[in-house]
């Protein structure tokens, strides 16, 4: 991740998932990020009980959705290939600073 911005993280956790909330400044030559100003994003992670499969999941507006598609936009956002469903889970996940 570039060096280039500043970032702050908050972590909690309740009995089922642990959360980190990450609020950034812009980060300058990332084409999702220009213009965007600062702004936050929220991950959970299920806490590992020994019964299933650890996951992560990102606030994508109201919804959470699973890390693997979260993570797949921004790869191919970085790609140039980005479809028009990852460029709306990267705009719907981050959260404009007020």
């Amino acid at each position: 991740m570039p060096n280039d911005h500043l970032q702050v993280y908050f972590k909690f956790r309740d009995n089922t998932f642990k959360y980190v909330v990450r609020a950034h400044t812009e980060i300058p030559n990332v084409p999702f990020g220009a213009g965007q100003g600062s702004v936050w994003r929220v991950e959970r992670t299920i806490i590992n009980d020994g019964t299933i499969t650890t996951y992560s999941e990102h606030l994508c507006g109201t919804d959470w959705i699973r890390g693997h598609l979260y993570y797949d936009a921004i790869t191919n956002q970085r790609l140039g290939t980005a479809t028009p469903l990852e460029i709306k889970i990267l705009n719907d996940s981050h959260f404009k600073v007020k």
